[in-house]
């Protein structure tokens, strides 16, 4: 995330501990590599891309209402997901973690299909593929 010094630490958003989501789908030698997205509760957001030997990444901000919202909904949209449900060919695999003070407090891979099979799964995955669109300038797929 960014370094460079900010305003004063929100005391209850340090009471309730540092969070990220870490969504990362892919594979480094299929045709959109591996896709890897850090967003935390700021509004900070850092894309990060391999394919095959190649590594870039990029980091910037979205509204802060957006990060807090798909903050909100990752554990709804995890809770009752079957990781052992078998995928279809070519579909999507997402590693969905929750971190918390630097420790994982949910984790889960979902398939593209189990998160658009509900309405706040679709939603968070248009959110952050448009997370991603915007800060990476349409460069990176999620």
């Amino acid at each position: 995330m960014t370094t460079e010094p900010g305003p004063t630490p929100n005391t209850d958003r340090d009471a309730a501990g540092e969070t990220t989501l870490v969504v990362t789908v892919g594979n480094p030698g299929f045709q959109h590599g591996r896709t890897r997205l850090e967003l935390d509760a700021t509004g900070s957001v850092r894309v990060s891309n391999q394919q095959g030997e190649q590594e870039s990444a990029r980091e910037g901000k979205v509204a802060g209402a957006d990060a807090e919202k798909a903050l909100s909904s990752i554990r709804e949209v995890l809770t009752g997901v079957d990781e052992k449900r078998r995928g279809i060919p070519d579909e999507a695999r997402y590693r969905f973690e929750l971190v918390i003070d630097e420790r994982p407090a949910v984790s889960a891979s979902v398939w593209e299909s189990q998160l658009e099979a509900s309405e706040v799964g679709r939603s968070l995955l248009q959110s952050l593929r448009r997370m991603v669109d915007e800060v990476s300038e349409r460069t990176v797929v999620l």
